[in-house]
Order: C-alpha cells, then sequence, then structure tokens
C-alpha cells in the first residue's frame, strides 16, 4: 500500500451536541448542527451493523454486500449528514476559537461521514469532499480529510486522485487555511507556543506537497516568515525542522 504522509492528529472523543436529527441514531454524540424539520426515525430501526460503530474494513465491505433496504438508509444518512456539514460551514465562520483547531468538536463526525461516503462509492468520496472543502475551516481536519479519503479511494492511484476537482478544491482550500492559520498564529505568538508553531509548519508542509506548484507558495511562507518581526530562535528552529523533514 502506498504510503501517505499525514501528521499525527488527536480527534477529541465523547462530544456531544443534542440534535434532533435521527442522524444521531446512526451515529452516537453528533455535534453536527441539528437541522430543523428533518427526521429519520426509520433509522433507529435499522440493524446494528448500519447503525452503530464504526465502519467495517475494506475487506469486510467487499464480503458483505448491503442489502437494497440498508443501501437505502445509508443513502437518507449520507444526505442529512451532507445537510449538517452545509449548515457546518455557515455557522464555523462565526466560530472563531474552533476554526484554526486541531480537534474542533465536529472532528468525529466529519470523519464519520467520510466512512459513510467511501461505503457508497467513489463519487460520493468526491461530493463529500466539495462539502469538506466549504464546510470546514480547521486545516489540521482539511488534511486528515484528504489523507483519510485517499486511503479510503485507491492509495495506489493517489496521484490520478489528486489531480480530480473534487480533490483539487479540498487540497487548495487545506493550503489556503494553512496560510491563514499561520498569519493568525504570528499575531499573537509567544515562546511558549513555538513548539507547536514548528509542529504545525511541519504539517503544512506536508499539505503543500501535495501539489505541484505547493513548494512555491510553502517557499513564500517560509520567506515571509523569516522577515517577520519574530525572534531569531523561532526562524532557527523552522529552518532546522525543514532540513530534517521528509514527506
Amino acid at each position: 500500500m502506498t504510503q501517505i504522509a499525514m501528521h499525527p492528529y488527536h480527534a477529541e472523543t465523547g462530544l456531544s451536541l443534542s440534535s434532533n436529527v435521527a442522524i444521531g441514531s446512526v451515529h452516537a454524540g453528533s455535534t453536527f448542527p441539528a437541522i430543523q424539520g428533518t427526521s429519520l426515525t426509520s433509522l433507529s430501526s435499522q440493524p446494528s451493523s448500519l447503525v452503530t460503530g464504526g465502519f467495517p474494513s475494506e475487506d469486510e465491505q467487499h464480503s458483505q454486500p448491503v442489502s437494497p433496504q440498508g443501501l437505502h438508509y445509508l443513502h437518507s444518512a449520507y444526505r442529512v449528514g451532507m445537510l449538517a456539514l452545509e449548515m457546518l460551514g455557515r455557522r464555523a465562520h462565526n466560530d472563531h476559537p474552533n476554526n484554526f483547531s486541531r480537534s474542533p468538536p465536529y472532528t468525529e463526525d466529519v470523519k464519520w461521514l467520510l466512512g459513510l461516503a467511501a461505503k457508497l462509492g467513489v463519487n460520493y468520496v468526491h461530493q463529500f469532499c466539495v462539502g469538506a472543502a466549504k464546510g470546514v475551516l480547521s486545516p489540521f481536519v482539511l488534511q486528515e480529510i484528504i489523507m483519510e479519503s485517499l486511503q479510503r479511494l485507491n492509495p495506489a492511484h493517489v496521484h490520478n486522485h489528486l489531480r480530480t476537482p473534487a480533490f483539487h478544491q479540498l487540497v487548495q482550500r487545506c493550503q489556503q487555511a494553512y496560510i491563514q492559520y499561520i498569519h493568525h498564529r504570528l499575531i499573537h505568538l509567544t515562546p511558549a507556543d513555538y513548539d507547536d508553531f514548528v509542529n504545525a509548519i511541519r504539517s503544512a508542509r506536508s499539505a503543500f506537497c501535495l501539489t505541484p506548484m505547493g513548494m512555491m507558495q510553502f517557499n513564500d511562507i517560509l520567506q515571509n516568515l523569516k522577515r517577520s518581526k519574530q525572534t531569531k530562535d523561532l526562524w532557527q528552529r523552522v529552518s532546522l525542522e525543514m532540513t530534517t523533514f521528509s514527506p
């Protein structure tokens, strides 16, 4: 299997948000915003293999075909999840504390929706990627979505996937989010934040490596960082990290 460089993110678990959407019976502890007037109560009556826990591995998915009725409920859950993702995007722009968080409360819900999209097929993964590019602001979550999406599809064709419009849009959004994150952090950066900031720069480089012109953009970021008003200590740490970087 093709190895894909990925920053080890730490998603929070056990987070909850009360919701009147029956998607909660498919994925417990949902933090997606409630969708008023939408109900899929019949989802809760489905077998536990469909409505609880994580999704099976790729081998299990192929060895356990979903029944037509089960597929109908999966489609219904996916539609509700995509609506929730759209609403998340509308709300996220006003949710500044979570905009650049490594693990915003919605992380596991978005990853769950990706798992559902992967179970339904490639076209659904592409549709999910477009929705995530519009709804997710955290560069760390966007990068995690990219890497997990590529792994859920055929990892042997990573470069082909990255050239599709859906992935291209998602990767560009991730890179833009990293640029915004770096500018935001530099405004309030203190020596106590240096280690975390350097780790973020390392993660950003992995994201910019995904596109042909990405490294040129990343080098521009480094040059701007070098010319910033930060201390030499920070730049020395970043420079050292870049010399030891391996994708």
